[in-house]
């Protein structure tokens, strides 16, 4: 049983040491892009910091997850992990739909003159990308929660209560 534990630990390991690695590589590597380009020739709104401050919230997201190894590894229930996770993701995800709804907020601004910046247009896009993306998960979380609303209502009817 105890080998069985160590296998499960190292998988959760490597897992979400594998996802922040991965995470860690993508922001850094757009961040430092970012900045690069940020001495030219900028446009109505701030696109590239838009952009930066969406994958840091990421990072963040990624570095608070990072934590269920050392919490699996002081061998916590699996329930406070799972609790912990899921607090984790819906303040990251309240905090996500936040920086999206102010990027679609800036995005039809009328300061917005970002199509004429050759300069800043590649950096429009990406955002636009991100803006479809965030807008896509947002949408599928929306219906998850209304097909799993409808499924405990279901069970509930099927399965009553015993008193």
């Amino acid at each position: 049983m105890e080998e069985m534990n160590r296998r499960q630990y190292g998988m959760i390991t490597y897992i979400t040491c594998t996802y922040f690695w991965i995470y860690a590589l993508i922001c850094v590597i757009i961040i430092i892009a970012a900045e690069l380009s940020k001495n030219k020739e900028p446009c109505g709104i701030n696109v590239i910091f838009w952009v930066e401050i969406f994958w840091i919230i990421i990072l963040v997201r990624s570095v608070l997850v990072l934590q269920i190894v050392w919490i699996v590894r002081c061998e916590v229930s699996p329930v406070f992990i799972f609790i912990y996770y899921g607090v984790v993701y819906v303040l990251a995800l309240i905090v996500a739909v936040a920086w999206l709804i102010y990027g679609y907020t800036i995005y039809f601004s009328p300061e917005n003159d970002c199509q004429s910046n050759h300069e800043q247009f590649g950096w429009l896009v990406f955002m636009v990308i991100l803006l479809f993306f965030g807008f896509f998960t947002i949408c599928m979380l929306a219906i998850l929660i209304c097909i799993g609303i409808c499924v405990l209502c279901l069970l509930d009817k099927l399965f009553p209560p015993q008193a």
